[in-house]
């Protein structure tokens, strides 16, 4: 594509696109590390509380099999406050979720190589190695970006450091975790359960053996999702195009040491 002067992500994640090949060949890749970043902080701190007060079983427990059978399932369950999350990767949607959870009265700690613990403690977060966070959290949720040194990062290794009682919330990359050894972390009774809005490959399919377990909680990678947000995302993705067109540069651009020598 001799003609291609850049590629436009519809969103923040960049793992689609070889970068080094773009920036080789002189093709901007464009995104939007800003979209959705409430959003999917939003739907995390959603799928924790789902999580934590078994809201899907108990709806599920209920319609089926009647209000005997639907509080059998309330133990155990935490308070929420005063219980501990953990955070893997503190860029901006774990910031924001790390914001509501404190003043939820949480305990929120952090692992993230990149980011200096004092950067953390200016927002009340603790900087903790990956062994220790999955060591102490209630709640663990996964903000990691796909890459060579994440992916599979998140193994049995690390799902039999977890509390028994403790639940794993994933809406960053599928990819990031093995998927194999989730499952039977939880098939096993390793961790309590799980919130998913991502997996190894999409779309699952409905016979996958994580939509057989009544502690999962399953969404079809729609964490980023609000009306508003998407008009504003097709607008954005429009006027970074009419930008390129006119020869300027937009926002953001992934492979910036591409500008020197872009196509024109």
């Amino acid at each position: 594509a001799p003609r291609l002067k850049a590629v436009i992500r519809y969103g923040i994640g960049v793992d689609t696109l070889d970068l080094e090949a773009a920036t080789d060949c002189g093709v901007m890749a464009v995104n939007f590390p800003d979209f959705c970043i409430r959003e999917v902080a939003n739907h995390a701190l959603v799928l924790l509380l789902a999580c934590a007060k078994k809201i899907t079983r108990l709806d599920n427990r209920l319609r089926t099999s009647g209000w005997a059978s639907a509080r059998e399932v309330l133990s155990p369950m935490g308070a929420i406050h005063g219980e501990t999350l953990g955070l893997i990767a503190f860029g901006n949607i774990a910031r924001a979720l790390a914001r509501s959870a404190l003043a939820m009265e949480m305990r929120v700690i952090a692992h993230d190589p990149y980011v200096p613990p004092e950067v953390m403690a200016e927002h009340g977060v603790e900087a903790v190695s990956l062994e220790e966070l999955a060591a102490r959290s209630d709640y663990v949720s996964c903000h990691l970006p796909l890459s060579a040194k994440t992916r599979g990062l998140l193994d049995a290794h690390f799902f039999a450091q977890m509390k028994p009682s403790a639940y794993f919330i994933n809406t960053s990359r599928g990819a990031v975790v093995k998927e194999s050894d989730l499952l039977a972390a939880l098939q096993q009774g390793q961790i309590a359960g799980a919130g998913l809005d991502v997996f190894e490959r999409e779309p699952i399919p409905p016979d996958h053996p994580l939509c057989r377990l009544e502690n999962v909680i399953l969404t079809p990678h729609s964490a980023s999702w609000a009306d508003a947000t998407f008009e504003a995302l097709h607008r954005r993705v429009s006027e970074a195009a009419l930008t390129i067109a006119r020869g300027g540069t937009p926002h953001f651009v992934a492979n910036p040491e591409v500008l020197p020598h872009r196509r024109q």
